[in-house]
């Protein structure tokens, strides 16, 4: 892992991180659009996009080379103040998001990570390897999406812990885990599934 990536989040005070996980294949404005939302919404210090090698879920005959991934999402956020992009996923070789966790909680013990995603991967989010232990380590935002709203509000996982939504976003990760909260934000339209199907995967090349 290289120490430099995360020398602006070395604060003897306690931060709050929002780790955003996904394949950015591409990385989009709609990305961009949820993690400036989170750091209002959230009250968080930072935002750290966390590039996936890849996803389980998704056929792979599309994907984007991990370099060309996680240049982009470099080029994309790189210059904002309050994000950062990191490769942690490919330097330790570890795929399952509890264990990348769980891993940046030992090595910035003195800092609150909460966890980033859109509401349509929260209906699959119980079907994760290690998904329950993870909502012991983390608390988990989960951003409204067209039109994913009802089917997260109604996923496996929503309807496993009903009394662990937080109402209020901004005091997530301020109790115990596990612990979630549903945010609202104005939609934004665009999807890298848009972006494939419109522009071809040689575009990012």
């Amino acid at each position: 892992m290289q120490v430099k990536q995360f020398q602006s989040l070395t604060s003897a005070s306690p931060l709050r991180i929002g780790v955003l996980g996904g394949s950015f294949n591409p990385p989009h404005s709609g990305h961009v659009h949820l993690a400036l939302h989170a750091l209002k919404a959230l009250n968080l210090d930072y935002v750290v996009w966390l590039v996936a090698l890849g996803n389980p879920f998704k056929e792979s005959s599309d994907m984007a080379s991990y370099a060309v991934r996680y240049a982009l999402t470099q080029r994309m956020v790189g210059h904002h103040p309050r994000m950062m992009v990191t490769n942690i996923e490919q330097r330790i070789k570890k795929n399952y998001t509890r264990d990348v966790l769980v891993h940046l909680q030992r090595f910035m013990p003195q800092h609150h990570f909460i966890w980033l995603m859109g509401a349509d991967g929260a209906a699959g989010l119980m079907r994760w390897q290690k998904a329950q232990q993870m909502m012991h380590h983390v608390p988990i935002a989960i951003f409204d999406r067209a039109p994913a709203t009802h089917g997260a509000l109604r996923s496996c996982f929503a309807l496993r812990y009903p009394s662990q939504r937080v109402a209020q976003p901004r005091h997530l990760g301020r109790g115990g885990t596990p612990a979630w909260s549903y945010v609202f934000m104005p939609r934004h339209p665009m999807s890298a599934t848009y972006l494939r199907k419109t522009l071809g995967t040689d575009a990012f090349v």
